[in-house]
């Protein structure tokens, strides 16, 4: 049930978006806009979407059409900083092997 479940939910929406955009990091964060967009709806359908200061008075549609630009950024600034965390890994793997040899 689990397995069903994880395709359902991460396997499938991720295939469609990369073979209809072709490039995965696009499609990671145009997924991660996608969470946004259910999580602040889901907000919206519990009612806590305006309990942030700077959320009162706005419509709950604008809060959800933020939340896709929001998670989008969001999730492109993981990529950069593991792209950075992984060339830095590498830059001193390749000291400590120079300096073995």
């Amino acid at each position: 049930m689990v397995t069903v479940t994880f395709k359902i939910i991460v396997h499938y929406p991720d295939q469609l978006f990369t073979n209809a955009l072709g490039n995965p990091v696009v499609s990671f964060c145009l997924l991660g806009g996608l969470w946004g967009m259910i999580t602040h709806m889901w907000a919206v359908y519990l009612g806590i979407v305006d309990k942030p200061p700077i959320l009162q008075g706005v419509a709950a549609a604008a809060a959800v059409v933020v939340a896709v630009f929001e998670y989008v950024f969001y999730w492109s600034v993981v990529l950069v900083l593991a792209v950075a965390v992984d060339r830095l890994r590498r830059k001193i793997r390749r000291r400590k092997d120079y300096q073995e040899t």
